[in-house]
């Protein structure tokens, strides 16, 4: 597996606080001195780097550039208010982004480093970059900016300008568009879709160790996945687990950036995740290629709140009974793959590896890896223990075909040599640990049941506190107590000396001694190497809050989102607020409720509401007193979705196409048709209609019988299922692909527009470079899209005759296994008390 990598993983971006060019409006890109660099020609270079098979060498996707600035040397400086600011540019003709490398540097404290680019408008910024980001390492790496015009700005506190040293050596030039911007220069394809996103269910077994995994970068142009690794004494040192053939050495450990929590927000996604966590720099500690393994040690912790995990270890050899991996496909997107079978030992699959190193996953069951996923573990699915690292292989998304991962048991001791053993720095003492089990960084965790009390004066409140433990090695006492108390408050413990795992309850009294009102204050668990705290809430009340008055939904809204948002006015006395939803007046049918702590008064449903449905809504709010009388009743209408009546009228099957009797009266043509009636692949029932996507030209055509529609029945909507795997270009575009057309009155088939389709809106235009027959028209080319029911607006040829036309276009290269098409029917409305349709069946 290569280490290759999707180019918009490096498009990281720290979004502080705005350069101080743009808050005082100095930024001007004329009046800036340039540095031209030499031009960039995107397609040679894309020849000339394009990644060969099995050549087991990171992606080139920039070129660097020898330079050697300094303030001293180049650029401007100005006076500003709090010190100096400087500035300088840097152009390239034809560059698709830039990056930077500083290889001496060191910032007084105060001082703010961003780098700039002109492609965007507002700039595009990252920064800033103070003394913390730069002082253990003494070099600094940056992730591109886009576009070939970029600047570099620098603000230094009065007084200091004598205490900075910045020594730009290389400026990286991009040509393969890891913003993907420039017309699809960006070759790299997005991860295969039989991944699986970790945020899905099949990763909820694994929570831990998915945090465990980061994808990284080195000097801006490489990148691989690694993983977090706990050590024998649980020191929580930042070892970091990867592929020795992923080219970090001890002379590049410096430029290694690890992206943490780089994960699609919803399952099945697949994208849309942020690189925002990022810990930059490394220290190098050992490597030894016939295992391909390469420890490492992040230069500074990742902060607490990006949540890392530190993942434990087998180094025993023992077989497993099969294998999980976590990784960054094309470095996208973390997923989670499955093997259910016994790793095998072999020889390492990549050039200049060892005999009987590695094991070997025949095939993944569930998921699989790509390029970029180099250098992430496996683990024991009996254990949760890592015991390997990914070299290379031939799995893809397309095939059943294995793996080899480096053995942790025989990159673990080589004859005691610090440069090429784990052995020397994941156990420093020699216990001769076999194995390690994993942990957080917090050893103890405290939870409390509930994290918000209130209370009618004079009464107690009480918290019941689980000292919950992380670290199964951890065996100190904990030490409980209280900070921040409000004032005339007194606080006790059942148990306040107890060793993890335990519980107690903290009770609050002489609460009468304390003013009404919402009060926050912190229970601190305190050992001797770890101390933690949980901010609780306490709310006093001496009377029963006043009645809510609704806001929004106003009384009556309609087009309400099925998801809404619900607001309301604060009630000085409350602690909670009870929303309740119904499709009644009178609340007997409640669908949705939330209880909402104060001080918030604004709700959004997480479970969506039926559409084009009148609901009710009311707010009560409660504290330690009671509840107060319930709010005035809100209604309000939700949205009516593709498909749905007006409120008042019921749907009516007109047509019905289930091909479960045969073709029902539709027809094949074109050139090189396949469609025909299959068995292989139904929505429901037994039969349907499939076309392949062929690797040749065809323009594949499957027409229905004649349609007399109604002009009784508005709206009309066409509603299919329908299922494709049909080659896409990227996620916006099609090579083949797809599309609906109608003809109406005997004229001609028109093609169906884009704004008609209700759930299934067209994945983008038919690429014109290879001959497709219907190149340029926007097409479906779900790649794949499982089947869903497509509905589309036809209500426009309502008293027409009309004949629909689904049309597969292919150009000559690139089979895909095609279209399913079933279960066809034209939907209409009438009252609620008429039920008819074409064929009898109101169903």
């Amino acid at each position: 597996m290569l280490s290759l990598m999707t180019l918009s993983a490096v498009a990281l971006a720290r979004t502080g606080e705005e350069p101080l060019s743009v808050q005082l409006g100095l930024l001007e890109k004329s009046a800036m001195k340039v540095i031209e660099l030499d031009p960039v020609d995107v397609d040679a270079r894309l020849k000339e780097f394009a990644p060969k098979p099995f050549e087991a060498k990171p992606l080139r996707f920039a070129i660097g550039q020898l330079v050697k600035v300094s303030p001293d040397t180049h650029g401007t400086w100005r006076d500003v208010p709090g010190g100096k600011l400087w500035t300088l540019r840097f152009h390239s003709e034809g560059a698709t982004d830039i990056n930077f490398a500083f290889t001496n540097i060191a910032l007084p404290k105060g001082a703010k480093l961003y780098m700039l680019s002109f492609a965007d408008d507002p700039v595009y910024y990252d920064g800033p970059y103070g003394q913390q980001d730069v002082k253990k390492l003494g070099e600094f790496w940056t992730a591109p900016v886009p576009g070939g015009d970029a600047a570099l700005e620098l603000f230094v506190p009065t007084g200091s300008e004598e205490k900075v040293t910045l020594e730009l050596t290389q400026v990286a030039t991009g040509f393969r568009d890891v913003f993907k911007r420039y017309g699809g220069y960006g070759l790299v394809a997005k991860q295969g879709a039989c991944n699986n996103d970790v945020v899905c269910p099949e990763g909820d077994p694994w929570r831990d160790e998915i945090r465990s995994v980061a994808a990284y970068a080195v000097n801006g142009i490489d990148a691989c996945t690694g993983t977090m690794v706990m050590d024998v004494p649980r020191s929580f040192t930042p070892y970091f687990l990867t592929a020795y053939h992923c080219g970090v050495t001890a002379a590049n450990a410096a430029a290694v950036v690890t992206f943490w929590n780089y994960e699609s927000m919803n399952c099945g996604d697949l994208g849309g995740g942020s690189r925002m966590d990022s810990v930059s720099g490394t220290i190098f500690r050992s490597r030894k290629q016939d295992v391909d393994m390469n420890l490492l040690e992040l230069a500074s912790t990742p902060p607490e709140d990006y949540d890392v995990y530190w993942s434990g270890w087998d180094r025993s050899g023992d077989v497993p009974n099969g294998a999980v991996a976590i990784h960054h496909p094309m470095v996208d997107e973390k997923a989670i793959s499955f093997n259910v079978d016994a790793l095998t030992t072999v020889n390492s699959c990549i050039n200049g590896g060892g005999s009987n190193t590695h094991w070997e996953v025949d095939n993944w069951e569930d998921g699989t890896t790509e390029p970029g996923s180099s250098g992430s573990g496996i683990w024991d699915p009996d254990s949760h223990l890592l015991v390997g690292f990914l070299s290379g292989g031939l799995a893809a998304c397309d095939n059943n075909l294995y793996d080899c991962y480096g053995k942790f048991s025989v990159g673990w001791d080589d004859g005691g040599n610090p440069a090429t053993s784990l052995a020397n720095w994941l156990d420093p003492e020699g216990t001769g640990a076999m194995s390690v089990s994993g942990s957080n960084p917090a050893p103890f965790v405290i939870e409390s049941t509930p994290v918000s009390v209130g209370v009618c004066s004079p009464g107690d409140a009480e918290y019941v506190l689980d000292l919950v433990q992380s670290d199964p090695k951890f065996d100190e006492m904990v030490t409980l107590s209280t900070m921040d108390l409000p004032a005339g408050a007194s606080d006790s413990f059942s148990a306040n000396m107890i060793v993890p795992p335990g519980t107690s309850t903290l009770t609050i009294s002489d609460t009468d001694m304390v003013a009404a009102g919402q009060y926050q204050f912190d229970v601190v668990g305190t050992a001797t190497s770890f101390a933690t705290e949980l901010t609780l809430g306490l709310n006093v009340a001496t009377a029963i809050a006043g009645q809510v008055v609704l806001d929004m939904p106003a009384d009556g809204a309609i087009n309400v989102p099925v998801a809404p948002t619900f607001s309301w006015n604060a009630q000085a006395a409350a602690a909670t607020y009870l929303l309740e939803v119904a499709t009644d007046a009178g609340f007997s049918d409640i669908v949705a409720s939330e209880v909402v702590s104060a001080p918030d008064t604004s709700v959004t449903l997480t479970e969506e509401l039926d559409s084009n449905t009148i609901h009710y809504w009311r707010v009560t709010a409660s504290n330690g007193c009671g509840d107060s009388t319930a709010s005035a009743t809100f209604s309000f209408t939700t949205l009516p979705l593709p498909g749905d009546c007006p409120v008042g009228m019921a749907p009516v099957r007109l047509f019905n196409f289930t091909f479960e009797s045969g073709a029902e009266g539709w027809v094949s043509s074109g050139t090189a048709s396949t469609w025909a009636l299959s068995t292989t692949n139904p929505a429901g029932g037994s039969q349907h209609w499939h076309a392949d996507n062929s690797d040749s030209i065809s323009d594949q055509r499957l027409r229905s019988p004649s349609i007399t529609l109604p002009t009784t029945s508005s709206p009309l909507t066409l509603q299919f299922m329908n299922e494709q795997q049909l080659e896409s270009n990227g996620s916006a575009a099609c090579y083949d692909g797809g599309l609906l057309e109608i003809a109406e009155n005997g004229g001609a088939f028109v093609q169906v527009p884009g704004a008609e389709m209700g759930t299934d809106p067209y994945d983008g235009p038919i690429d014109d470079g290879f001959d497709n027959p219907i190149s340029g028209l926007d097409a479906w080319c779900g790649d794949p899209q499982p089947y869903l029911n497509s509905i589309v607006n036809i209500d426009g040829y309502a008293g027409s005759d009309v004949q629909l036309r689904f049309r597969l276009g292919t150009d000559s290269s690139v089979d895909r296994p095609g279209w399913d098409i079933d279960d066809v029917q034209i939907m209409g409305c009438g009252p609620d008390e008429y039920f008819t349709d074409g064929f009898g069946d109101p169903n």
